[in-house]
């Protein structure tokens, strides 16, 4: 395995037998943050039909530092497993659970509080709601029969529950298509509609501060537009609340019914991402769409200038310089417009990375990151053969599919096949007017026409 030209490890496989499939494990330490090239190369062997794939990338980005999370909950409750299956999943995640009387409470910073049934009526960790729940910490709350709204109301500057009486609604989930904070696919969708209903608390909803809708409510057949998960992002906190009991059974479900839990675990990761993410409020942003391209792909960068009250502004001369892996630098230069993204194109496999600079009020401002470009190769990703796909083929065009088994007994097969008959077509397109006979046949009985009404004196 190398890096950046230095061997970092090699190790010797042997094997036993023809086909045999060994997996070899490297385990390497950075002192380097951001993206990481690592290169594994195979020396050929004698008698190997190709030696392009004996050579393969690998790309690392090697973070800083973990994001601190903590979940705060009134009892054990089944959500707090399915929410840890989620973020155990990332590597940048550190989740500490804190139950007061059965787990222990660290005093430390979170990037991301979630209260689960909490304010509660008994006043279950009050401290640690006072703490977090009213500075600008990003908060993410999940009611259920135990939450006292009366708190709740009072606490959270994202949306109101005045309930009505006890009475529950049971509603299942729509997705909210306008939600452009991140994104579902209709099909991530449509399972989402699918999950059981979750209990809510009868009365209204009332979102605030320009809080946007994740997903609604629906009652039955009926589509309201009440919240079933929003997210707000209002003086400088993030809130999301979930409105619902239930979350767990919605993680079951989907393994249930697909063998495995992709849907959830990426909505409820993209929401911890959305509310832990740390945002810098600079007034000059430059950034690619993606932080990976394929190399048969365009690169988009994003630019984002705003003036002093941070409003968007446009028309700014922006200089950009992108730096690959050998330090071979490339110069550009836009404008930027409010509907146009800047491209760049031709750029091969390896990481980049990107300095922008403009002039805002006299003053230089810059924006840097890095970017991954991969090489697309379908032979070598995929060298099996489709053998599902050449039956379809052969069936849908009445012909015959033949193991390599069975190869042999091809030649007498064709022999007894009666041949097909086939028929030979062509067609061949002529304007009317090389045809001369026709030509005149027509201008003839044009004349002739004319002849008959100028004789009998009409038009």
């Amino acid at each position: 395995m190398k890096n950046k030209g230095k061997i970092l490890d090699k190790k010797v496989i042997k094997f036993s037998k023809n086909y045999d499939l060994k997996e070899v494990e490297f385990r390497l330490s950075s002192d380097e943050k951001g993206l990481q090239h690592y290169e594994i190369e195979v020396t050929p062997q004698e008698g190997e039909f190709t030696d392009k794939n004996n050579n393969g990338h690998a790309y690392i980005d090697v973070i800083e530092g973990k994001e601190k999370i903590l979940l705060v909950a009134s009892s054990p409750h089944p959500d707090i497993k399915a929410i840890k299956s989620v973020t155990d999943q990332k590597e940048n995640y550190s989740l500490n659970i804190y139950i007061p009387g059965i787990t222990e409470f660290k005093n430390e910073k979170y990037d991301l509080i979630i209260f689960h049934q909490i304010p509660d009526l008994q006043n279950t960790a009050a401290e640690v709601l006072n703490k977090y729940g009213k500075d600008n910490s990003s908060v993410w709350y999940i009611t259920g029969n135990k939450v006292n709204y009366s708190n709740f109301n009072q606490i959270n500057n994202a949306l109101k529950i005045n309930q009505r009486g006890q009475q529950l609604d049971q509603v299942t989930a729509l997705y909210n298509a306008d939600f452009n904070k991140f994104s579902l696919t209709t099909e991530e969708a449509a399972v989402i509609s699918k999950y059981p209903p979750v209990s809510v608390p009868f009365g209204e909803f009332k979102p605030m501060n320009n809080a946007e809708v994740i997903i609604f409510q629906r009652l039955g057949n009926i589509q309201t537009v009440k919240p079933l998960l929003l997210f707000s992002n209002a003086n400088d906190k993030k809130v999301a609340v979930f409105c619902g009991e239930g979350l767990w059974e919605w993680r079951l479900l989907e393994f249930k019914e697909t063998g495995s839990t992709k849907v959830f675990d990426k909505l409820v990761g993209n929401l911890i991402q959305l509310l832990s993410s740390r945002e810098e409020k600079r007034k000059f942003k430059v950034y690619p769409i993606n932080s990976e391209f394929y190399s048969s792909d365009p690169v988009l960068f994003e630019t984002e200038v705003y003036n002093d009250i941070y409003e968007k502004i446009y028309g700014q001369n922006i200089d950009l310089t992108i730096t690959s892996e050998k330090n071979e630098k490339k110069h550009y230069s836009y404008i930027n417009n409010e509907n146009l993204r800047f491209e760049i194109k031709g750029l091969s496999q390896g990481i980049y990375k990107y300095v922008a600079s403009t002039v805002l009020n006299g003053k230089k401002e810059t924006s840097e990151g890095e970017f991954l470009i991969k090489e697309l190769n379908i032979e070598l990703i995929n060298g099996t053969s489709d053998f599902d796909l050449l039956r379809t083929i052969s069936e849908k065009n009445k012909g015959l599919f033949l193991p390599v088994a069975d190869l042999s007994t091809l030649p007498e097969i064709l022999k007894n096949s009666a041949p097909q008959s086939i028929i030979h077509s062509n067609e061949e397109l002529s304007e009317i007017i090389n045809l001369k006979w026709v030509f005149f046949l027509l201008l003839s009985l044009i004349t002739l026409e004319w002849f008959f009404r100028k004789y009998k004196g009409s038009y």
